[in-house]
Parts: C-alpha cells; sequence; structure tokens
C-alpha cells in the first residue's frame, strides 16, 4: 500500500519421512511426518519477519551386540549395549520481503 506495508499469509510447511516400525511382506513402510503453520502478518517494505516453532523430537534406541557372544542365550545381555538418543530441533524462518515497481 501507499504506507509501504505489506500484507502476507505465510503458510510454511515441511514433510519428513520416517521409517515405520512395522513391514508388509519384507517391504519397509514408510511415514510421513508433517509439520506446518500458518500466520498473517503486516510489515513495513524491507524489513525482516522471523517466523520459528516449527519443533520436532525424535527418539531412536540403538541396540549393539558383540557378534556371536551377544546372541547366547542367559549371559548374551553381558556383550550386549543400548543406548536412546534424543534430537529436539527448532525450524526458523527468516522473510525479506521487497516491494518491486514497474
Amino acid at each position: 500500500n501507499k504506507e509501504g506495508y505489506i500484507t502476507m499469509l505465510v503458510q510454511p510447511s515441511f514433510t519428513d519421512i520416517q521409517e515405520a516400525s512395522i513391514s508388509v511382506s519384507s517391504n519397509r513402510v514408510f511415514n510421513p511426518i508433517k509439520r506446518s503453520a500458518s500466520t498473517l502478518v503486516r510489515i513495513k517494505n524491507g524489513q525482516t519477519l522471523v517466523l520459528g516453532g516449527l519443533l520436532r523430537s525424535t527418539e531412536s534406541k540403538v541396540v549393539r551386540k558383540v557378534p556371536f557372544f551377544g546372541y547366547i542365550p542367559i549371559v548374551g545381555w553381558l556383550f550386549t549395549s543400548s543406548s536412546t538418543r534424543r534430537v529436539n530441533s527448532d525450524l526458523v524462518i527468516f522473510i525479506t520481503p521487497t516491494i518491486v515497481s514497474d
């Protein structure tokens, strides 16, 4: 408009692919995980908009065994280690709109 403001509808959407814990006839199955947000903003020409809050938390468990010894009944756990890994992430988007005149 004449005052130099821009009104925008911002709808970022992101899809991650995660392997499912089940499989169908020995084929791997993947689950899409979608994150999205929606906001209506009014910002001055040339100013930067910071959009955040698209959070993601993933957790994975890893089990490692010493070949042969890790599979022995009763004492196999002595040759086995397991760990859990948790990763948290936050996606931040920077948008700087500019009015282009003809």
